[in-house]
């Protein structure tokens, strides 16, 4: 019991248009005259559902072919019992290929925006990586320049040659303008609007 009102539950939208259909098929039998405004209605009911469940190209085209014949044989049932022009049945296929011609251009759309999220999902993969790779790399750069850093200035403090020690001061400076590069580098790739480093 539980299972059933669960289903049930689940699939309200399906019994409400399932319910809508049939309505409407027997609107179309017992008003034969004005059978095209049911008609419309069972298309507008079938193209509502399409639009909140996901069929499947074999879902639509079964669905499209259903409603197609039956409103087709009650068409046809309204042109023999109540002599109803025999121009409405010609609605009954064309109306099933509009609505097949927009479950195609629908899922087109859907494909195009689902690669187009892939895409996105993809580049801010790349950019998390590329930013991983650029504070690695700055970390790498910063630990052996802070020992060649340090190696200057013992050799600066220990030598009593001004020539060596000027030449460590050139080496402190430059040693210190790469890390300052290397700071920066790490700051552009932590931005989130930078592009790849």
């Amino acid at each position: 019991m539980w299972v059933t009102r669960s289903s049930l539950r689940d699939h309200v939208l399906e019994v409400v248009v399932g319910t809508a259909v049939l309505a409407n098929l027997t609107l179309m039998i017992a008003l034969p005259w004005l059978a095209t405004v049911p008609f419309h209605l069972i298309w507008i009911a079938v193209a509502v559902l399409f639009g909140f469940r996901d069929w499947g190209h074999r879902g639509a085209d079964a669905v499209a072919a259903g409603v197609c014949m039956l409103t087709a044989a009650v068409f046809a049932w309204n042109a023999i019992a109540a002599g109803v022009e025999t121009e409405e049945i010609t609605e009954a296929p064309l109306m099933a290929v509009a609505f097949l011609v927009m479950v195609r251009f629908l899922r087109r759309k859907q494909a195009r925006l689902e690669l187009a999220l892939a895409q996105v999902r993809s580049e801010h993969e790349a950019r998390q990586l590329d930013q991983a790779q650029a504070r690695r790399t700055g970390h790498d750069l910063r630990s052996p320049l802070s020992v060649a850093r340090g190696h200057a200035e013992l050799i600066k403090l220990r030598s009593k040659d001004p020539g060596i020690r000027e030449d460590s001061d050139a080496v402190i400076a430059a040693v210190d303008r790469v890390v300052r590069i290397t700071l920066r580098l790490r700051d552009l790739a932590a931005r989130p609007d930078a592009g790849p480093v």
